[in-house]
């Protein structure tokens, strides 16, 4: 199963921050959902690449404080998760300073100051997007600071009822798409980005198709395009609709391959999980198209952990895959580091519970059944135990487990008495 709370996180400044925003987006939504005292909270942060422990402490302070600190905590989460600049400059301290960063913190107010949007930054963005619209030989300057993802990314900060949110989007969305008219396919690629943002799905397409004729050496292009490929395959899923979830997956394989980029690890990886889904949901009706689902899933696994060794999903999208097609013992290893990498990945211990269940079924040595048996015991607890921090499996996993493992410890609890 995927219920992954952290991104990939292929080694590199540019894949740490993309595994530091995902986590730390899980961080902020956690907390808009549930009291911001909640232990939860602490267990996603850790996740956070470089600062996670850094933050953690910092938390410590926030609840130690009164309500405008809690709130200036919020801030700098949202600053971290949405600047990909400051998140760097947090980590450089970080690494530079360790503990003693968080010793000389009187407040909060030296990583807000670091993190925080200066007041006159709507201002600055305005005029960004002015000189992109009004100015054509600004445009690949522009574009490489990138100066729309950040406006974009800001606009994704503001409140909904301020009207600024929707007045900056439909500026963004006018000066791209008269830059793109005359600007270069990276111009181009933006636009796709933001369309696909902001849910204007074929506008997206048409734009990454677009800039792939203007510039066929434009890596990320390709990269986006066989992304939203695969959330396309993956909504036909879903739908049970097989024939045109295959037929949008070999294009997203096709433009992944094309690309030839490290980033390609991500989309590599959601390959697999759909591959893997069409082999689960087609093994019984269809044993030989199923195969040819599981061989494509392995693939695409392998070549994201080629790419990224240390990215707990691949790990984990391997170790489902094995355990799928009955490898239990070749599943272990790869779902055990995938919690290794990642403690507070709640889908990784359910699939470890699985596996040893397995194992433990159709083990003969009685040692060797027990062994299995409490291995799987502490990963059911590992999750009952991120249920009790807020990192909740969907209830029909949970329950799934429940029905496993309850029995096996009332019978173990009886046989103590």
């Amino acid at each position: 199963m995927r219920y992954a709370l952290t991104g990939v996180g292929v080694p590199g400044v540019a894949m740490t921050w993309t595994n530091a925003k995902q986590s730390l987006q899980a961080a902020i939504t956690y907390v808009k959902e549930n009291p911001f005292l909640d232990a939860g909270v602490e267990v996603l942060l850790g996740e956070v690449p470089v600062v996670g422990g850094f933050l953690t402490k910092l938390y410590a302070k926030a609840k130690a404080s009164g309500e405008e600190d809690k709130q200036v905590f919020l801030q700098i989460l949202k600053g971290l998760a949405t600047h990909e600049d400051r998140f760097d400059r947090i980590a450089e301290q970080v690494s530079a300073q360790g503990d003693a960063l968080t010793a000389g913190l009187a407040d909060l107010s030296t990583v807000a100051a670091i993190v925080a949007d200066v007041p006159d930054k709507l201002s600055e963005i305005n005029a960004n997007l002015t000189d992109l619209s009004g100015d054509m030989a600004d445009i690949k300057a522009l574009t490489r600071t990138r100066a729309v993802a950040d406006a974009f990314q800001f606009a994704a900060t503001l409140e909904d009822d301020t009207g600024r949110r929707s007045e900056l989007i439909g500026r963004i969305q006018t000066a791209l798409e008269e830059a793109g008219h005359e600007g270069d396919a990276e111009t181009v690629h933006q636009l796709g980005l933001f369309y696909q943002m902001t849910g204007q799905e074929e506008m997206a397409e048409a734009a990454f198709l677009h800039a792939i004729d203007m510039d066929q050496s434009l890596s990320a292009a390709y990269i986006s395009l066989s992304g939203l490929y695969q959330m396309r395959a993956n909504t036909f899923i879903l739908q049970e609709n097989y024939g045109f979830a295959e037929i949008v997956m070999d294009k997203a394989q096709l433009y992944l391959k094309a690309a030839d980029d490290p980033l390609s690890a991500m989309i590599d990886i959601q390959l697999g999980y759909n591959h893997k889904e069409m082999a689960q949901r087609l093994r019984q009706s269809q044993p030989d198209r199923a195969k040819t689902h599981l061989e494509q899933a392995r693939i695409a696994f392998t070549r994201a952990l080629a790419i990224a060794p240390d990215d707990p999903s691949a790990e984990n999208g391997m170790g489902s895959l094995l355990m799928l097609d009955g490898d239990y013992d070749g599943a272990v290893g790869h779902v055990e580091r995938a919690i290794a990498l990642s403690p507070g990945y709640v889908a990784a211990y359910f699939d470890l519970a699985q596996v040893r269940y397995a194992l433990y079924r159709q083990e003969a040595d009685p040692k060797e059944q027990a062994v299995h048996q409490l291995e799987g015991l502490k990963a059911y607890m590992g999750v009952l135990e991120l249920a009790q921090n807020g990192v909740h499996l969907p209830p029909d996993a949970q329950a799934h487990l429940d029905r496993i493992y309850q029995p096996m410890i009332a019978t173990l609890n009886a046989k103590t008495l």
